[in-house]
């Protein structure tokens, strides 16, 4: 393995890292919000930029590996005080479709980002490939909230796990549990472009990334 190669491992591990770190010893303990609806996930940020530095390939890999880590860990004891995956493991349809609309597509579509990787190593990506990247990313995210929102939760509302997931938001029906996560996708891809933002220009400015 070359150093380039070793080089490239350890920052996605570390990225990957930041994610886990930012979601569970963050969100979840000082926001009291799990990942699934909490407001802001601003653990997005470090699987955005596995994409605009290293490419498709490596970000398809890295988020795919999160999202198993990520599944592994909601479904146990240690970050919860019941098992989620456990207690609704009586309606198939409704595993499904939290692990594939709330979970898998929202996070595996940050891969994208990896479509518009600048080719100078060092200059992240063009301004406008950050914006059209994040609008391609929302507008997957969207859609496949959406198609939770409408399509599975009002077969699946009064089921009293879904007040595990959404709390207080299970009484207003399927079009305020969309509008929550619609709000929730603008406000938080809206702070992380603005991470990048910067992030780019302290990339730029320092040419600490030379892959």
């Amino acid at each position: 393995m070359n150093k380039i190669s070793l080089r490239k491992i350890i920052i996605i591990s570390f990225l990957i890292s930041m994610s886990l770190i930012m979601e569970f010893i963050l969100t979840k303990p000082i926001f009291g919000a799990n990942c699934q609806n909490s407001l802001i996930k601003l653990e997005l940020l470090p699987l955005l930029l596995i994409g605009f530095f290293f490419g498709f390939k490596y970000s398809i890999l890295s988020n795919l590996l999160f999202v198993l880590i990520h599944i592994i860990l909601e479904s146990s004891h240690i970050f919860h005080g019941h098992n989620l995956l456990k207690e609704i493991n009586h309606d198939k349809t409704l595993i499904i479709s939290i692990l594939l609309f709330l979970f898998i597509i929202p996070y595996i579509a940050c891969s994208l980002t990896g479509l518009f990787r600048s080719s100078h190593s060092n200059n992240l990506c063009k301004n406008k490939d950050i914006v059209n990247s994040l609008l391609l990313i929302t507008v997957i995210q969207i859609i496949s909230y959406a198609i939770f929102s409408f399509i599975f939760y009002p077969k699946t509302n009064s089921n009293h796990i879904l007040k595990h997931i959404f709390h207080d938001h299970d009484d207003g029906g399927n079009i305020v549990i969309f509008l929550y996560f619609f709000f929730s996708i603008i406000i938080t891809n809206l702070i992380i472009s603005i991470c990048i933002f910067f992030i780019k220009k302290f990339v730029k400015e320092n040419e600490i990334f030379l892959f």
